[in-house]
């Protein structure tokens, strides 16, 4: 459900490292970078509504994703653009649960 699967984790001192299945995932583009690359002119201008129809798409996709959370009991505590990873696919997944 939009949640980026988390296989294992382990703490190291103050740092905790997180185990995510990241290969068909592409680049791994973090919505903030995503975003980023369809401020180019030749882009909007040939689809105008482009952005504003990803930025629907990824605010649909992180809702259903922290209510999938939320129903796990967990809160995440750090939600921004850049702990979002879009596949090939642009579906939209949260990640980094550093500090869930």
């Amino acid at each position: 459900p939009n949640l980026m699967p988390l296989y294992d984790y382990f703490y190291d001192h103050d740092k905790i490292y997180q185990f995510m299945l990241y290969a068909e995932f592409g680049d791994g583009q973090s919505l903030k970078k995503k975003l980023a690359t369809l401020n180019q002119p030749e882009l909007l201008y040939q689809n105008p509504l482009l952005k504003i129809k990803l930025l629907i798409h990824a605010a649909q996709s992180l809702a259903t994703g922290i209510h999938a959370m939320h129903l796990l009991g967990l809160i995440h505590s750090d939600m921004k653009p850049g702990n979002t990873l879009v596949d090939r696919d642009l579906r939209i997944y949260v990640s980094d649960f550093g500090c869930t």
